[in-house]
């Protein structure tokens, strides 16, 4: 039997006109609704699931309380964003994608990928969440190089702790700390960012920037599963202390 093809509603944008291009192409009335700024910056906090309006806010400093509600109040109107159950007190509103908006995330993640081949720098004194590096993680999974892979990956950064399970080409990532990892990164935001677009691992080993516990050889397969530019490391290179 020959599958249907599936159709979200029609949904009319409301007042779009003062931020509408104007043009009939699908691209320009995405970016009608998307391509604000800040709007997908709330999208990649509700990836990492549903917060409350101070988490929000709190997650994108520079944006102000008023701008937050107005997108907020928007992305709602249109379907990108819905209430979380439970959170009807005006002081503990909570927000989180709807199945649409759960839609954006390879739109997310492809960015992501982009900027990770961008000579792009932290910025000293910008706002730092190792959250985000959980969005980063999963979009720079690359499931081709994780075929009968079944490991887990430790990481500590910066007083953050998660850890990511790879199981053949699949990926779960959970905050907290794993019984036993078969590997545990212990390093800073920059360094990590630094590993995903292939600098030397073994210069942030001597400069003390990185450190690394368990199988040399997992080390490895991790460098090799998250980052887009594995030329120049060997396991010599990745061997942990």
């Amino acid at each position: 039997m020959q599958a249907q093809a599936r159709y979200l509603p029609v949904v009319e944008v409301p007042d779009m006109k003062k931020r509408s291009y104007e043009q009939n192409c699908t691209l320009a009335l995405a970016l009608d609704v998307i391509g604000d700024r800040w709007t997908l910056l709330i999208v990649r906090e509700l990836l990492l699931g549903p917060k409350r309006y101070s988490e929000l806010l709190k997650g994108l400093r520079g944006m102000g309380t008023n701008l937050l509600a107005d997108r907020l109040k928007h992305l709602e109107e249109i379907g990108i964003v819905q209430r979380a159950d439970g959170d009807e007190e005006a002081s503990v509103k909570g927000y989180r994608l709807s199945a649409t908006g759960q839609g954006l995330e390879e739109v997310v993640f492809a960015i992501v990928r982009w900027g990770a081949q961008m000579p792009f720098k932290f910025r000293e004194g910008a706002l730092s969440n190792p959250e985000w590096d959980i969005v980063a993680m999963r979009a720079l999974f690359q499931p081709e190089h994780a075929a009968d892979v079944d490991e887990i990956y430790q990481f500590e950064i910066e007083g953050f702790s998660y850890f990511v399970h790879v199981c053949n080409r699949e990926i779960a990532i959970r905050t907290g700390v794993a019984e036993v990892p078969n590997l545990t990164v212990k390093t800073d935001r920059t360094t990590l960012s630094e590993m995903g677009r292939g600098a030397s691992i073994t210069e942030a080993l001597s400069e003390g920037r990185l450190a690394l516990e368990g199988s040399p050889h997992s080390a490895e397969r991790m460098v090799s599963i998250f980052s887009r530019s594995q030329a120049g490391h060997s396991q010599q290179d990745m061997r942990p202390a």
